[in-house]
């Protein structure tokens, strides 16, 4: 497989810097369009930021919403211009620092611009010495985006908190803390999305923490770990009664000492259903299984999606609603994953990692075609809505399943470090081809798969763009981190941000002309 970089020709010298790239061609017919798609690169150091875990294209422009753990942790957003230059005008050198909570870890997850222009963001903030909990915070777009203290209820003198923030609640209310037999309740939310379907502005949450306050095991509160989905008015972040009977939307494998579901990103369709992706280790030598969970808008289960396991279950029953599957499992892998978007007939297509073969594939059959896993693998596949895995999606050799590995590459090949692939977001575009962002040998990459899953050669030759740790190096330190959230505006435009344990710093990437 071919893995090479775009060329990069320099825009300026000047801080930030803006590197902008030509592809070969980029559409699915192989024909170049005019002009050729472009790729613009702005390095943030970590005096700004340290991770993009959150992007919006909004009315004035682009925001990514992250953290700095420099001193006392804390949000930032860094404001962007539609052509992916820094917006100066935006807070202090176009970065906006937040202190939701005073002295602890923050982690922010999901932005949105509402209909007057205000932006409201989730964040993940500690509670007591080994607790976190869920918050919605509201900018005010009238007075610079500060937060607006009478927003929520749940901060003020003597919290900790910020004034103005709301608790989300999953299983456990912080008032009800005290009863939790274990520490704390800790509870993340991964992704935030604006719901404009009703008559009022909504956000969803979709997230995991512990089984919820009077769910038991063994004759006492369990504290597994489960998913949740929770709606709220986007007004005053209340929930909205009108989804899962007033409440978070729980879902649980059945309950163990170790049962864990994780919750990532989710969608949302035109009408207000929601799909919520992630994934749970079923245990037992079965691993990790991509589980995707399909809403109807009232907040409950979808009977007419899901309903199946495959391969044969790992002692967990089918359930309406419910898509559950690893079909690495019979070569001793794994499957998860991150994000997952509807084609133009409903069909879904998921993005992740795993292990698509773990030495112990048979030397025939459609798993052999994959190399032994040394990493983990970039996944996809696609999900018939009700009906099962697509056997028609990914690579042909392995019906139904999509695997991109840099194992058995040239291992001269310097843009490569390791054999490390992971798909971390994606977005659809309007053809049906995907786009996964995350890693490709190691090397932050942007994957583009034809609506039928294999990559698509007619973008750069071989479907994928790589942006090495050393391709933007104006601060003076290269950011060593995968590309880990997608945005695609609705003119085409394809934001993506990246994350990682990395202390040097974010990239902001903006390419035009993709979905051309």
């Amino acid at each position: 497989m071919n893995t090479r970089t775009n060329n990069p020709i320099w825009a300026a010298a000047l801080l930030p810097v803006m590197l902008v790239a030509c592809s070969d061609s980029n559409n699915n017919g192989g024909s170049s369009p005019d002009p050729e798609p472009s790729i613009s690169i702005v390095q943030r150091d970590s005096a700004d930021a340290n991770g993009i875990n959150g992007i919006v294209h909004a009315s004035s422009g682009i925001y990514a919403i992250g953290y700095s753990d420099q001193e006392d942790d804390r949000t930032v957003i860094l404001g962007y211009n539609d052509d992916g230059s820094v917006n100066t005008d935006f807070g202090t050198d176009g970065v906006l620092s937040l202190n939701i909570k005073d002295g602890g870890d923050e982690v922010p997850y999901g932005i949105v611009e509402l209909a007057d222009g205000d932006l409201l963001f989730v964040v993940n903030a500690a509670d007591g010495e080994s607790g976190q909990s869920v918050y919605l915070v509201r900018l005010d777009a009238d007075s610079d985006f500060a937060i607006d203290a009478g927003y929520g209820d749940d901060g003020g003198a003597g919290s900790g908190l910020a004034a103005g923030v709301q608790e989300v609640v999953f299983g456990w209310a912080n008032a009800d803390n005290g009863a939790f037999p274990d520490g704390a309740p800790s509870d993340t939310a991964y992704d935030l999305l604006l719901d404009t379907t009703g008559d009022e502005e909504r956000v969803v949450v979709n997230g995991y923490g512990p089984a919820a306050n009077g769910e038991t095991f063994g004759g006492a509160q369990a504290t597994d770990r489960d998913r949740y989905v929770t709606r709220l008015m986007a007004d005053d972040g209340t929930v909205d009664a009108g989804f899962s009977g007033g409440a978070a939307f729980a879902y649980s494998t059945p309950r163990g000492e170790n049962s864990t579901d994780n919750a990532r990103r989710a969608s949302l369709e035109a009408d207000g259903s929601i799909l919520s992706v992630g994934y749970t280790n079923f245990g037992d030598g079965q691993s990790n299984h991509v589980v995707l969970i399909k809403l109807s808008p009232d907040g409950s289960l979808d009977t007419d999606f899901g309903g199946f396991v495959v391969p044969a279950p790992p002692a967990i029953p089918a359930q309406d609603g419910v898509a559950i599957f690893n079909p690495f499992r019979a070569a001793g892998g794994f499957a998860e994953a991150y994000a997952a978007v509807a084609q133009s007939d409903g069909d879904y297509v998921t993005t992740g990692y795993g292990r698509a073969n773990a030495g112990t594939a048979p030397d025939t059959g459609p798993l052999s075609v994959y190399d032994d896993t040394d990493e983990n693998d970039l996944v996809a596949f696609r999900v018939l809505d009700g009906t099962g895995i697509d056997p028609d999606y990914g690579n042909p050799d392995a019906p139904g399943t999509q695997a991109i590995q840099s194992e058995g590459t040239d291992p001269a090949d310097a843009e490569e470090i390791s054999t490390e692939e992971r798909g971390r977001d994606m977005v659809m575009l309007p053809d049906d081809r995907s786009v996964h962002v995350g890693y490709y040998g190691g090397v932050p990459a942007i994957y583009v798969l034809t609506a039928d899953g294999e990559l698509d050669t007619s973008v750069d030759d071989d479907g994928l763009i790589l942006l090495p740790h050393d391709e933007v190096t104006n601060t003076g330190t290269a950011v060593e981190q995968q590309f880990f959230t997608a945005e695609l505006s609705a003119d085409g435009k394809l934001a993506i941000g990246t994350r990682a344990n990395d202390p040097a710093g974010v990239r902001f990437v903006l390419i035009d002309g993709l979905s051309d």
